[in-house]
């Protein structure tokens, strides 16, 4: 007896019977009555593959059954695939994008075929590829063309459902005191900046470079050498013995290094200061990242509340522990 559920879509090599399990697991999405029915197809279509000389390959298997107010969903290994932007996705991953499709369809939120078709269009514009690009993109990631197409329907149901369920909460509110507090907690300094210069004064003898080592230019002499263009140097990039460059003013000359030419000299053309950021500089900033970290935690407490009331049938029992996060008896 075959120990797992399995989807065979493998065809007979005679070619006379065609058969897709993967059309019957889809078709009993729609009640239990139908999945205990596919059930019984797969073990009576399996026994007639063994008797059978045709080669049989397992090719996917169910993992999670989710039962709802109009049936059942199922998830197939297959499904656990990137998302159209190339990001790996768990059975988790899986999971939770059903259960927010499902939740948008109990709010009567519909995008059908055609509202993706328009949207696969406005991708292809904003984008700027051809629509054969854009099929090669899903083939890449291991989707057909309606596959993909189902894809770019449920992100669209989800972006809906988002806005009803987080985007709308009024915790997403950031007050100004809000941005008070944390500017406290988290306050900005900008570093400061030193603008540098160089120039290399020939020395033939040591007797020459000991006295350009020891010479006090005054700002004649400094205004009179061929200076190199100037740099800047942030205060976090200075060695620890160089750190006395901070102290420096304004045209002076911060230090001198023997070089094989000769002296090579530095002088402070200008700095800036380190300072603290106000608020008002920053509040647009601070704004967005409270309002962004808000809405990370709504979403979390959105995701936690659906597997909460869900009611999965697992498979594996590895599989409920990596959805669920812990050995809790299944919702029937």
């Amino acid at each position: 007896m075959i120990k797992k559920i399995i989807l065979l879509t493998r065809m007979l090599k005679d070619g006379l019977v065609h058969f897709s399990l993967g059309q019957t697991l889809r078709q009993a999405q729609g009640e239990r009555r139908n999945i205990f029915l596919g059930l019984i197809s797969l073990v009576t279509v399996c026994s007639l593959m063994a008797a059978s000389s045709a080669e049989r390959t397992i090719v996917d298997e169910i993992r999670v059954i989710a039962y709802h107010q109009g049936g059942s969903e199922l998830i197939l290994s297959s499904d656990i695939r990137p998302s159209l932007e190339g990001r790996p996705r768990s059975l988790r991953d899986i999971v939770l994008q059903r259960l927010m499709v499902l939740d948008a369809d109990s709010l009567h939120i519909a995008v059908t075929s055609d509202d993706a078709e328009r949207f696969l269009g406005e991708l292809q514009k904003m984008n700027g590829i051809s629509r054969d690009a854009m099929l090669e993109v899903f083939r890449e990631l291991g989707y057909s063309y309606e596959e993909g197409l189902e894809q770019l329907r449920y992100r669209q149901m989800i972006e809906q459902i988002l806005d009803v369920r987080v985007r709308t909460n009024k915790r997403l509110i950031v007050q100004r005191s809000d941005v008070e507090e944390y500017e406290k907690e988290h306050p900005l300094f900008e570093e400061a900046v030193y603008v540098l210069q160089q120039v290399c004064l020939p020395a033939q003898t040591e007797e020459e470079r000991t006295h350009l080592e020891k010479k006090d230019f005054s700002q004649k002499d400094l205004a009179s050498f061929a200076w190199e263009e100037p740099f800047e140097i942030q205060e976090h990039d200075l060695a620890e013995d160089k750190r006395f460059i901070a102290d420096a003013q304004e045209g002076t000359v911060v230090f001198r290094d023997n070089v094989d030419e000769g002296v090579e000299i530095t002088r402070m053309v200008s700095k800036k200061e380190r300072r603290h950021v106000s608020l008002d500089e920053r509040f647009d900033e601070v704004s967005e990242v409270i309002a962004r970290q808000r809405f990370e935690t709504l979403f979390k407490e959105y995701e936690r509340s659906l597997l909460e009331k869900a009611s999965l049938r697992f498979n594996r029992p590895e599989d409920k522990i990596a959805v669920l996060g812990v050995e809790s008896e299944e919702k029937a």
